[in-house]
């Protein structure tokens, strides 16, 4: 259970970094 948690995680932070990179203003934000 939680190797998937982080497999999951690691792939929601991959997504958050190429959103990122498309939308830096909005990525700015977020953070």
């Amino acid at each position: 259970m939680l190797k998937r948690a982080n497999e999951d995680e690691s792939q929601w932070n991959s997504l958050l970094e190429k959103y990122a990179e498309t939308y830096p203003e909005l990525a700015e934000e977020l953070n």
